[in-house]
């Protein structure tokens, strides 16, 4: 299994509200796939204004493929410009996109 870890940086003072459209997303992609597991995390002592995010995948052929069908999704298609628009307008540029392998 994979986990694909993703933090980002919320300008001030749009944390909050970061945090709330991450969860929108979080949220979408359950109605899509009532299977998936996305986490999202507020930083509690570190990097001021961090936000994470974990989503488990079994490869990453799997996640490219769960992917493009969340996107393509009518549910979702409609839903994700204004999103990405206003997620531009409340996060830095920066953060990470990391893959890691559990390790049992």
């Amino acid at each position: 299994m994979l986990v694909n870890r993703r933090t980002f940086i919320a300008k001030k003072p749009h944390f909050e509200e970061a945090l709330a459209l991450l969860a929108e997303y979080r949220d979408l992609l359950k109605s899509v796939d009532s299977a998936a597991v996305m986490r999202v995390y507020a930083i509690e002592v570190g990097r001021f204004d961090t936000i994470a995010c974990e989503y488990e995948v079994e490869s990453l052929s799997a996640f490219e493929r769960a992917l493009a069908e969340f996107q393509e999704h009518p549910e979702v298609k409609s839903r994700l410009p204004a999103w990405y628009e206003r997620w531009r307008e409340i996060t830095l540029p920066g953060g990470t996109n990391e893959f890691w392998r559990l390790h049992d």
